[in-house]
């Protein structure tokens, strides 16, 4: 008997549900049952089927063996989950689940998580010998039974996510760029890659980070941008020095979750120009631009306990964090072995 079929067994679906992989032709069906799952939790979160069809469709991704859908006998989405294990060096594996909220006292969850989990054990292999390989998942801070479910299997709770938000109720401070730096919007076709090398470098000092190949986080980041209908390159701002990328705020006119709320999706400064101002500066020019577009919210999400003190950056800017909004990230241990992830600075 397979390892699979042992470790499922444990966890078996309510007599009647029945499983089977997702279909590009799922999706808006998915995200229905992903926006009922939001709404009971009072709207954390809101999904749009375009974003579903981003992830599924990017090349590294297997619906047929990363993905699974769970059905009630009437037919109906009782659940969803889906396992990634798409970046080298494969020390990190992540599970992604939903439960429609008429299902979530059966157990289905179990099942979904002892399906990515067994998954990710066949997979550890992949990873470098030696070295410690972990499967990752997260839950909404008021999702008080996903956390339950998590403890119950073992999971420890390793970081929280915040929300960090702004209310712009008269025109922002205006930003003060160090000397020798000045700022332009990405021009499409021309400035993606170094506008992505970039976000690679900053965030390379940040908590779990994992050097890859840069072509391939180039690869997945350009398929991204490339099915983002609500990208507008002129919310994309480079910091320059001289030609150099020493910095980058990109941002969007509407958060995922609120329509309302204008969204700084990545900040970022390269290491040679911190300790300068320029993030606060980045910042600040964000907050004007999305002010002059209407915008009397912005927020973006940061690691609570931050490496590079973003937090503390953020909280200089005005901004405040949202706990009812927050993310905790679990992790179980697949393998011990050498961290290959950035713990500390």
């Amino acid at each position: 008997m397979s390892v699979l079929k042992d470790y499922l067994n444990v966890f078996e679906l309510p007599v009647g549900f029945t499983n089977r992989p997702a279909r590009m032709e799922d999706a808006e069906m998915v995200v229905k049952m992903y926006t009922t799952y939001a709404e009971d939790l009072g709207g954390v979160e809101r999904h749009q089927v375009s974003d579903t069809l981003a992830e599924w469709s990017l090349p590294t991704t297997n619906l047929d063996q990363d993905t699974l859908l769970v059905f009630a006998p009437d037919g109906s989405l009782a659940g969803y989950s889906e396992f990634w294990d798409i970046t080298e060096p494969y020390v990190r594996k992540n599970l992604w689940y939903r439960i429609h909220p008429d299902f979530k006292d059966l157990g289905i969850e179990l099942y979904l998580i002892a399906w990515a989990e067994d998954k990710a054990r066949l997979a550890v292999h992949r990873a470098p010998q030696g070295a410690r390989v972990t499967l990752q998942g997260h839950s909404h801070a008021v999702d008080k039974r996903m956390q339950e479910v998590y403890a119950s299997l073992g999971y420890v709770h390793i970081r929280t996510g915040l929300l960090m938000v702004i209310d712009l109720n008269q025109p922002p401070t205006a930003p003060q760029w160090p000397a020798g730096i000045r700022v332009q919007s990405m021009v499409k076709g021309k400035d993606e890659r170094r506008i992505i090398r970039a976000v690679y470098d900053s965030f390379s000092d940040h908590w779990g980070f994992v050097p890859e190949p840069f072509e391939a986080y180039l690869e997945r980041y350009l398929h991204f941008m490339n099915q983002n209908a609500d990208l507008d390159p002129a919310l994309w701002f480079m910091a320059l020095d001289d030609n150099e990328v020493a910095g980058i705020s990109l941002c969007y006119q509407e958060s995922h979750n609120d329509p309302q709320m204008g969204w700084v999706a990545t900040l970022g400064v390269c290491r040679p120009w911190r300790k300068r101002g320029l993030g606060l500066a980045l910042l600040q020019h964000s907050f004007c631009e999305l002010y002059h577009l209407g915008k009397r919210q912005v927020g973006l999400n940061v690691d609570a306990d931050s490496l590079t003190g973003a937090t503390r950056l953020y909280e200089k800017a005005g901004m405040r964090s949202d706990p009812a909004h927050a993310h905790l990230f679990y992790e179980k241990e697949l393998r011990p072995g050498v961290e290959l992830s950035l713990q500390h600075l």
